[in-house]
């Protein structure tokens, strides 16, 4: 697009007049803001042909009613805003077309003679003040409903992502809306699931939006989706390692909330739905430990999880401390000192009693075993993660 049908219908010394204005608007956005210099050429364009048409469109504004003293009706700019395609709203924003318009009222009143006859040159001047507080709402209202409409359908997006995830349905359409948020091909993600405050929609609006600046500021992106009562935070967390920082900044999404639940760190995309699952299947399995810790860690809660039905949680109790007590039992007899220690009440007199050792020995063995398997079965909480991984060991090696 060259020039609009308005402003092809100025006579030729009109077009050039408009012209000049429209190039002093550019210069000044040029040297007086920060972002006209980062347009591509497509929104340079785009922003230039608007101009052209808002201008043309006050000078046949100006012709008609500069005179009139009387309130002037159906005044609308925002035929100006359906010049440029949908996507040229990302680049170009709300305030810089406020700034636009600011330095176009300018260029007019300083070249006003170019349009008004003598002695009406007033009269164009306050027709240039009015024509573009009206270009100013139009493009409010314009930009308005784009960010309600993008609003929408990010929202359907990111609730596709999240729910994708959960199913571990890795289409090509999950691809496709994930590739909106830049991740890397190997980038770290963890979740974060719990109760958001629903009582101000206005305000979750404003936490949201503070959110994802603040782990855009990380160097990280967030996807969020709310699933029945609580809300669902997918975090890439770019070149950050740690998820404490990142915990810190969710921690404000979450305020007053005596439950949330974190994932651990995974990477890629198989990483991020096993995260997803497991901090939501944590969260919803806290109702089994009443006096949970606040805020909750998914691996925290593997016996509840896998208890539940958590796949992953009974795979990952398996393969991370069944397994290796079971490779290692003919040097160490870690599993079956456990074993027998867990499934007689924890009594150390009576499993050295069945394994027929020392009672030290038995002691010994449940120091090691901490060092494996990381739970301690010492712990009354410990020990039933650890009950519960041989249980689940114990069945799988049954169906083998």
């Amino acid at each position: 697009m060259v020039a609009s049908a308005q402003f092809e219908a100025l006579d030729p010394q009109t077009r050039k007049s408009v012209e000049i204005i429209v190039e002093e608007c550019l210069d000044q956005c040029s040297k007086n803001t920060d972002w006209y210099s980062k347009l591509g050429a497509n929104e340079a364009h785009y922003l230039r042909v608007i101009l052209l048409t808002a201008v043309a469109d006050y000078v046949k504004f100006a012709n008609e009613h500069a005179l009139d003293t009387g309130h002037v009706d159906d005044v609308s700019a925002e035929n100006l805003f359906t010049l440029a395609p949908l996507e040229t709203t990302t680049k170009i924003t709300l305030e810089n077309v406020i700034d636009a318009i600011r330095y176009a009222v300018d260029a007019v009143e300083n070249h006003v003679t170019f349009f008004a006859p003598q002695g009406q040159e007033a009269a164009y001047a306050r027709a240039a003040v009015y024509f573009s507080r009206e270009a100013a709402f139009s493009a409010a209202r314009i930009y308005g409903r784009v960010a309600v409409t993008r609003s929408i359908w990010d929202t359907r997006d990111e609730a596709f992502i999240i729910e994708s995830l959960l199913n571990r349905d890795f289409s090509p359409s999950l691809q496709s809306r994930i590739a909106n948020f830049n991740w890397q091909a190997n980038e770290k993600f963890f979740a974060v699931v719990g109760d958001f405050d629903i009582s101000s929609s206005l305000r979750s609006g404003f936490v949201r939006a503070d959110l994802r600046n603040a782990i855009l500021q990380l160097g990280g992106q967030v996807c969020i989706s709310s699933h029945d009562h609580y809300t669902i935070l997918l975090i890439g967390m770019g070149p950050v390692e740690s998820r404490k920082d990142y915990l810190e900044v969710a921690a404000a999404l979450f305020d007053e909330t005596p439950t949330v639940c974190f994932g651990p760190v995974r990477s890629h995309i198989e990483g991020a739905a096993a995260t997803l699952r497991a901090a939501v299947n944590g969260f919803k399995a806290r109702v089994a430990f009443p006096n949970h810790p606040s805020p909750m860690r998914a691996e925290d809660f593997l016996a509840e999880r896998a208890l539940f039905g958590d796949e992953d949680a009974q795979q990952e109790l398996y393969d991370n401390v069944y397994l290796p007590m079971k490779n290692d039992e003919h040097k160490t007899q870690i599993l079956s000192t456990l074993q027998n220690y867990l499934f007689s009440g924890s009594s150390l007199d009576k499993t050295a009693q069945i394994l027929n050792v020392h009672p030290n020995t038995i002691r010994y063995r449940l120091k090691k075993s901490v060092q494996m398997t990381g739970w301690d079965a010492t712990d009354p909480r410990e020990a039933y993660i650890l009950t519960t991984a041989i249980k689940i060991g114990l069945y799988k090696d049954s169906q083998m």
